[in-house]
């Protein structure tokens, strides 16, 4: 048996596997998430710096208040219209820029009247968005409005597969360590909500890589069944934002911030079969979009997104469409 295990662990490691090993930090970066009972994570509160990830960049500057958005502003606003809630991941939040960069700052720049509230979390997805505005709509004086910035990793987020909590376990040192999911009752299609959960790491898999590759391949197969409802589900808890915001006074808009070519048409098709309005702001993520680096949209795309948000707070995302309903 020993001889065994000893031949498949080398031929394990010759396929190029290895044990399991944690995803150490960027030297100087800070951990921006603390753990949460109900959405798994949520932004720690402080004002965050991280050195450049280009040695010609400037350091990035990151403002999260008590409540755990993000900063949105320097000076006190008017604020007379309401209240537009902004949700979604890393894109949303803002990840490698700095708070005036982000595409809700800029959008509080050009509506003054409005006041905007940035729950964007890094590594959400609709489902933790859905839980996010829950918890934040009931605090607003008048909530107007809530803008959920999609992009095409979130289907997948929400129901948690294998690989899913494998990233998140690898990254565990920046706070992602559990994330709750959800899944459609087979018998009527109702949303089954689950509390958070996280990979099981098998006792030695730090050690041996063929109980590494197993344990990959237990989550996988144990989480196939729901990874083939992520469209389903996540067209349903569009639809539970939808009703969510109504219970309050707001409308919603789905943003698509990015989506391959296939998966907009799926999902801009599924909105408006659900009568969802949407603003499609979605463009490929090209180099010169992104921070140089690190890998995430820069300053110059958040600026497109704003501009392009700001035309679709005004008129519907269909060309037929009609003027937003005002306050």
């Amino acid at each position: 048996m020993l001889v065994a295990l000893a031949l498949g662990e080398a031929g394990v490691r010759l396929m190029g596997y290895g044990p399991w090993t944690y995803q150490t930090l960027d030297a100087g970066e800070p951990v921006l998430h603390d753990p949460h009972p109900v959405r798994g994570w949520v932004n720690r509160p402080g004002r965050h710096h991280i050195p450049p990830y280009h040695p010609e960049d400037d350091s990035i500057r990151i403002s999260i208040l008590a409540a755990g958005q993000r900063s949105t502003r320097r000076n006190a606003i008017d604020g007379s219209s309401g209240d537009v809630l902004v949700v979604g991941g890393s894109y949303t939040q803002g990840w490698a820029i700095s708070d005036d960069e982000t595409y809700a700052w800029q959008l509080q720049t050009a509506h003054p009247q409005y006041r905007f509230h940035n729950f964007g979390v890094g590594g959400y997805g609709t489902y933790q968005s859905l839980l996010a505005m829950e918890e934040v709509l009931p605090k607003l004086s008048r909530p107007t409005l809530v803008l959920y910035g999609f992009m095409y990793h979130h289907p997948a987020r929400n129901v948690a597969p294998g690989p899913w909590l494998r990233t998140l376990t690898t990254y565990s040192r920046r706070g992602h360590v559990a994330v709750p999911y959800a899944t459609l009752d087979p018998a009527d299609s109702t949303l089954t909500r689950f509390p958070p959960t996280r990979y099981q790491l098998w006792p030695l898999a730090e050690h041996a890589a063929v109980v590494n590759l197993a344990n990959r391949a237990y989550h996988r197969a144990v989480t196939y069944r729901r990874s083939q409802q992520q469209q389903a589900v996540t067209e349903q808890l569009m639809a539970e934002m939808q009703a969510t915001a109504a219970e309050y006074g707001a409308d919603v808009r789905v943003v698509l911030l990015s989506a391959p070519g296939d998966i907009k048409a799926t999902y801009i098709a599924a909105l408006e079969d659900a009568s969802i309005p949407y603003i499609d702001c979605a463009e490929p993520l090209t180099d010169d979009l992104r921070v140089r680096g690190e890998g995430h949209p820069n300053g110059v795309l958040n600026q497109r997104w704003a501009a392009c948000i700001s035309e679709g707070m005004k008129w519907s995302a269909k060309p037929q469409g009609a003027p937003l309903p005002q306050p």
